[in-house]
């Protein structure tokens, strides 16, 4: 089993690619569907286990790994495995993945205008989460490269960026694109 990592901050495309990948019959899982939760910063409490307020939730709360259930799902994955999505800590979860993706963005001018350009309802389109978007961005990228994450542009067209990645983790991956 080779498992792999699709790390970036909000509007980088791990969505996109996501959706690529399990259109081409690839196992992938979403760090957002139930493998992370808004943890508070302080006390370690789940957002969902307390009774204070948690608006807005970034003030006082990251998003964080559900360590035992990330785990759980690699362990129990099958050939090659793709883990995509964000984290706060997602770094110190590199031990579980063969290799790990970092689309990192080239400015702060294009961070705003990819997360301007997503759907509303979207991550960073609330009050204050653009603001702690742009915030943890260069810290969530430096993380991600002090443990040699491949980095890659994510302005380059998503046929390029599944190329890279896939010549990387598939020994196939040649005979498919």
């Amino acid at each position: 089993m080779t498992a792999y990592l699709v790390t970036g901050v909000a509007g980088s495309g791990k969505t996109t690619l996501r959706n690529i990948f399990r259109s081409r019959g690839y196992q992938t899982y979403d760090i957002d569907e139930g493998f992370a939760g808004w943890v508070h910063k302080e006390t370690n409490i789940p957002a969902a286990e307390t009774d204070e307020p948690v608006e807005p939730l970034n003030l006082h709360h990251e998003w964080r790994v559900i360590s035992g259930r990330l785990e759980n799902i690699i362990r129990q994955s099958h050939g090659l495995t793709g883990v995509f999505g964000s984290a706060h800590d997602l770094y110190q979860y590199a031990y579980l993945f063969d290799a790990i993706f970092l689309l990192e963005y080239p400015s702060e001018e294009v961070l705003r205008q990819r997360i301007a350009q997503r759907p509303a309802g979207s991550y960073g389109q609330e009050p204050g989460e653009l603001e702690n978007i742009i915030r943890y961005w260069p810290v969530y990228e430096d993380n991600f490269r002090k443990i040699g994450a491949t980095t890659i542009d994510c302005t380059q067209p998503s046929d390029t960026v599944l190329r890279t990645i896939l010549t990387q983790v598939d020994s196939q991956a040649k005979d498919t694109l």
